[in-house]
């Protein structure tokens, strides 16, 4: 597992804004690419996914693959099987006085998610919203845990390897990354662990008004 500063973070914080804001993640095009390039990862590098989920969990090579990566392969098939249909727009009806008008929902990304995943469960935690918010158009930071230092290392190298790096960024660390990261403003937060720590997390994000969506010791 490498250790990133929080210089880091601040700079790919800067960058995924600038990323988003280019327009380039709202295109179906590129949103089918990175879920295609994903699905890619995980059937290439099962291998690794199983060694690194060994040395860190003890798990055996069946279990990881029925509890994550069947999970998170599944997910990134039906989401790329759907993406048209959620990403069209909508019609609603209009109210009588409104007429002739026409209404209709526009679906649109959020901008910018950081994802926090746990320790117990290294790669399903963090990829199963990573795969969402890509399949909505979002830029993503990527923060695993480092409870997990070789299936940190390997959700690294999915990352690094085989996705957009100007849209989807990943950050390794202690403590010290992920406080850094639930104080930073950001469009969505997407933390799973303890109750404890997402209280902190909650509490940090509410200072810049940042949606999360918290999965907290399984509940």
């Amino acid at each position: 597992m490498e250790t990133d500063t929080v210089k880091t973070v601040d700079q790919h914080f800067k960058d995924l804004k600038k990323a988003f804001f280019s327009g380039k993640t709202q295109k179906i095009a590129w949103r089918k690419k990175q879920l295609a390039q994903l699905l890619l990862g995980f059937e290439e590098l099962t291998d690794e996914i199983n060694e690194a989920a060994k040395k860190d969990l003890g798990r055996e090579e069946f279990t990881n693959w029925f509890i994550e990566t069947s999970t998170i392969i599944s997910q990134i098939k039906f989401d790329s099987s759907n993406l048209d249909t959620w990403a069209k727009p909508s019609k609603r009806d209009t109210p009588l006085p409104l007429g002739p008008a026409k209404s209709r929902v526009i679906y649109q990304p959020l901008g910018v998610v950081c994802v926090m995943g746990a320790w117990n469960f290294p790669f399903v935690t963090l990829f199963l919203p990573i795969v969402s918010a890509i399949m909505a158009g979002n830029c993503v930071m990527v923060k695993p845990s480092e409870m997990s230092p070789n299936c940190s290392a390997v959700a690294r190298k999915i990352i690094q390897d085989y996705c957009d790096n100007e849209c989807i960024k990943v950050v390794e660390g202690g403590a010290d990354i992920s406080v850094h990261c639930s104080q930073l403003k950001w469009d969505k937060i997407c933390f799973t662990g303890s109750s404890e720590k997402g209280k902190l997390v909650a509490q940090a994000a509410a200072k810049n008004l940042v949606p999360c969506m918290l999965e907290l010791g399984g509940k």
